[in-house]
């Protein structure tokens, strides 16, 4: 009896270290991966990632963050593929819609993009950056009425969005609305602190709006 005791404890034993020994290394690449997407090393995140996910495939946290980190690799159906497996398992899930949301605009699909933002506004009505979100495909369904609403709503929630000033003024340059488009442009411009293609264009857009005045 003893002998049978001892063997069953034995196993027990050798069960519980084998899982300490899962966890701990789940939990080692879980920080690697989070260090690796923080420092913008993407592809090396979602490899990262996908090591947890092959120790626990219903680990959701690792899908959500493996999203992300498509999103950011431009990989926009790879993104739609994880964020969708969290959303199998919790539909309610906001950042999982909006980060969906997102891929979907990329992805040129703005229905589907725009079905997930209204989703995510019904579980969360003070994101600005759902709103802005929003605005984005209202834009990109020439809905110009609905997405300068949403811009605006957006910057309620966040007064210095930059990029909030940026899709509205160019709602209204394209309306030919210009006074207020000059006021967004030299707004955005004024927030705007990365030199990119957004601040080039804002800045020739606004050089030719004031040579016409």
């Amino acid at each position: 009896m003893y002998k049978k005791y001892f063997k069953f404890s034995f196993v027990l034993i050798s069960a519980i270290l084998a899982i300490n020994l899962l966890y701990a290394q789940q939990k080692s690449d879980i920080e690697r991966a989070n260090q690796a997407y923080q420092d913008g090393y993407y592809n090396q995140s979602i490899d990262l990632y996908s090591k947890v996910l092959k120790l626990n495939p219903n680990y959701l946290p690792a899908y959500y963050a493996r999203g992300s980190a498509f999103l950011k690799s431009k990989e926009f159906g790879k993104a739609v593929d994880d964020y969708t497996k969290v959303l199998e398992k919790k539909d309610d899930d906001f950042s999982a819609l909006l980060g969906r949301a997102i891929a979907y605009r990329n992805l040129e699909k703005y229905n589907e993009s725009l079905r997930d933002l209204n989703k995510a506004l019904k579980l969360d009505s003070t994101s600005y950056e759902a709103y802005y979100e929003r605005g984005n495909i209202y834009y990109h369904l020439e809905q110009d009425k609905l997405a300068i609403s949403d811009y605006t709503q957006t910057l309620k929630l966040k007064p210095d969005y930059a990029l909030a000033f940026y899709g509205r003024a160019l709602i209204y340059y394209y309306k030919e609305e210009k006074l207020p488009a000059i006021k967004d442009f030299e707004t955005f411009i004024s927030l705007h602190k990365d030199q990119d293609t957004l601040l080039i264009d804002a800045t020739r857009i606004l050089k030719y709006l004031k040579e016409g005045e």
